[in-house]
């Protein structure tokens, strides 16, 4: 079948116009100049701008797989399954989708193929550059890159002149233009080598059948019912089915790639044939080196700090796979180029194998670290240094003592605090004290404390829902400190919301129950100051744990397994944790300034803009809405809650929502009339969270509502 990147209607193969909306099956438009070109033309023939599908294949012989699937791997079928019609949805339930059956649950599918099965529109925005080929012996040598890569069309089919002694133990090469597969779908864009049986080679193809499911996918929908009747009480019955249908060099992309999707490509096909394994990721060959990113002066010490801890989590992940060597090939580590607003994570382009008797240690990741501030002329100071210097010489020996040492001295790469604009004021010098200079005290933050803490909240059942599966919670305690310096008050306030799903009245069970978990953790791991970020998070893993023994205890599946999005705020005094899953918000709002989304939805459409796709074209996925990440379906190793700080210097309004409320840019609208008022401290809360309610019922409505809001006042410490 053929899904239309328009309106995502099925259409038979022949079909050359979709039935539904009349589009073109043949043709697109080019993104750049508006020519008509072919669906699976590589480039646009007016303006040379990337029009086609580049997929980056992995080419194994079978005598370099792993045995447990030497001869296991599932071979290219002759006829591809037709798949159930997408189901749009921009609920955050979980949506139908090809991949979903009753006994598989679809958040997972998502996460652990990225399913471009989901993609409406399969084009490339950037003219990928020339892919090198890369041999995978034992010491990973690349080969040099050719200096260009013509068009498929310019190149007959010809031998390659590569040098062939002993030709009768090599597998004999492929010259660009030919197809890598039986089926004629994958085309190479480079000529594929002759290589040993050993070896692994990567090379990019253009992907000639754009519009349809990829055969791997086709095969995971119409085995994913009989995999899950062989499954074990509590065995994940997705990644089983990933696991039966691409084992061997898939299986680390499928092990690590839930909690590693913005570092590690997705696989896209796999299939053995011809005494191979094939696998085909996403091609990043086109975005800029780790190295020539980190030299700009315009990438900031915080963005290299943040490739640090990238780089030690990924250390840690891939030692257990045998493919740390990954990340010690320079030409593997690459960042998007387009990242430049925020902080942007390193993609590897592909697992190595580490060579035998290789024995890496934290040494060669030092090594690694010290060549790129060489290559790039970045000056190396302070604790990094230190750091640095000890790795060399083998001081550091575990994950555990880097990660300390890494989380030292953040704050020493920070802006000095003197370049931050703060409210001052003067002060005179006390005879007891030693006195300051006039640019000292000019330049000092002036402290704030907590004068009030108001709150406010209301949920709501919508116009369309038949019950509410939203929850909240709210625990406050305040008191007051009066002297003779004035009135002051010691505030602690823990504000948890939750949008449960999982079948009839499995959400709000959910909800309430993740709710109720996390508050009384809280109460009883929360004392003079706001918990740590892993005290934080193992809060909300236990309400994950109480949702998911109930799944499993009670056999649910598919659609019928309970979970909930969760956001929850802490309140000690002027400090604020949040920690949050799923796409429930937390909003702020502070006097003078306009509204501000705190957190980022855990769903498709934001993993593929940080990933580099344009909104536009990450919205138009018919599963854009679909969430990543949500308490309760999937086991705690599934599961990686946002966790940050906020401190209050301002009379501020912080706002948690469920998607009832945000849907539609609802508050990002008309935040000045519902919610600037409120800053006014004789505003009634009560009263503005109603009308918070009723505005979401005007404009939506399809969904339950709940809105938290809470009013902090704070100022100039009188201490």
């Amino acid at each position: 079948m053929l899904l239309c990147p328009h309106c995502q209607f099925e259409n038979p193969n022949q079909n050359k116009f979709c039935q539904q909306c009349g589009n073109s099956l043949i043709y697109k438009s080019c993104h750049q100049c508006g020519t008509q070109v072919g669906v699976s033309t590589k480039e646009c023939q007016n303006c040379g701008t990337a029009t086609g599908q580049v997929w980056q294949a992995i080419i194994c012989g079978r005598s370099n797989l792993p045995a447990v699937g030497a001869d296991e791997l599932p071979q290219k079928p002759d006829i591809v399954p037709e798949s159930a019609p997408i189901a749009h949805s921009t609920q955050a339930e979980p949506i139908d989708d090809p991949f979903h059956s009753p006994e598989i649950d679809d958040m997972a599918v998502v996460s652990a193929i990225d399913p471009e099965s989901f993609q409406t529109n399969q084009t490339s925005t950037t003219t990928p550059p020339d892919s090198q080929i890369t041999l995978s012996q034992s010491n990973f040598t690349t080969a040099p890159e050719p200096e260009t890569s013509p068009e498929i069309a310019d190149i007959p089919p010809q031998s390659p002149e590569f040098p062939v002694p002993n030709s009768q133990d090599l597998i004999p090469s492929q010259p660009a233009g030919t197809y890598l597969d039986s089926q004629q779908r994958y085309q190479l864009l480079e000529t594929l080598p002759p290589r040993k049986p050993s070896d692994t080679v990567a090379v990019p193809v253009l992907d000639c059948q754009p519009l349809q499911m990829s055969p791997l996918k086709a095969l995971l929908a119409a085995n994913s019912a009989s995999v899950a009747k062989r499954a074990e009480p509590g065995e994940n019955l997705t990644d089983s089915a990933l696991a039966q249908l691409c084992p061997g060099i898939a299986e680390p992309y499928l092990a690590l790639g839930w909690e590693f999707s913005h570092n590690l490509p997705v696989i896209h096909d796999s299939w053995s044939e011809n005494e191979q394994a094939v696998l085909l990721l996403e091609d990043f060959s086109h975005w800029s080196p780790l190295v020539e990113r980190w030299s700009q002066p315009e990438t900031s010490t915080q963005q290299i700090l943040y490739w640090l801890h990238e780089m030690t989590e990924l250390w840690a992940a891939l030692e257990p796979w045998g493919c740390r060597q990954s990340l010690l090939e320079l030409t593997n580590l690459r960042v998007n180029p387009d990242s430049f607003s925020s902080l942007a994570s390193l993609r590897l382009q592909r697992l190595y194998p580490e060579p035998p008797d290789s024995n890496l240690q934290l040494i060669d990741l030092g090594q690694l670290w010290q060549t790129i501030f060489n290559q790039s002329d970045r000056t190396q100071f302070g604790a990094l240094l230190e750091l640095l210097q000890q790795m060399y010489r083998g001081e550091i020996h575990t994950i555990d003592e880097l990660r300390s040492r890494l989380e030292t001295f953040p704050l020493e790469l920070q802006p000095a605090l003197a370049e931050i604009t703060t409210q001052t004021r003067l002060q005179f010098s006390n005879p007891d004290q030693p006195s300051l200079d006039l640019g000292e005290v000019l330049t000092q933050p002036m402290p704030v404390q907590m004068y009030r803490l108001e709150d406010a909240g209301i949920t709501d059942v919508g116009l369309q829902r038949a019950h509410n599966e939203d929850f909240f919670s709210i625990w406050t305690q305040i008191n007051k400190l009066e002297t003779s310096f004035g009135r002051t008050f010691q505030t602690k306030g823990l504000y948890i919301l939750c949008d449960g799903m999982g079948g009839h009245d499995s959400g709000e069970v959910a909800s309430q129950l993740a709710a109720e978990t996390l508050k009384e953790f809280f109460q009883t791991n929360w004392e003079n100051q706001l918990p740590s970020s892993d005290t934080i998070r193992e809060g909300v893993l236990l309400s994950n744990k109480a949702i998911f023994e109930i799944n499993q205890k009670e056999s649910r599946s598919g659609s019928g397994r309970m979970g909930t999005t969760l956001v929850t705020v802490l309140v000690q005094d002027t400090q604020v944790a949040v920690a949050h899953v799923g796409d429930s918000r937390l909003y702020r709002l502070i006097k003078g300034q306009t509204l501000e989304k705190i957190t980022t939805d855990h769903e498709v459409g934001q993993r593929e803009i940080k990933r580099g796709v344009d909104p536009e074209t990450a919205y138009s996925r018919p599963d854009a809405y679909q969430l990543t990440q949500a308490v309760g379906p999937r086991d705690s190793n599934f599961l990686k809650p946002d966790v940050l700080f906020l401190e209050l210097c301002e009379d501020t309004l912080l706002i948690l929502a469920s998607d009832g409320l945000t849907d539609n840019n609802l508050l990002e609208t008309h935040w000045q009339t519902c919610l600037e008022p409120l800053l006014q401290p004789q505003a009634d809360l009560e009263q503005g969270v109603a009308k918070l309610i009723e505005l979401g019922n005007k404009h939506n409505g399809h969904d339950n509502i709940t809105a938290i809001v809470i009013r902090a006042q704070v100022g100039a410490s009188r201490f």
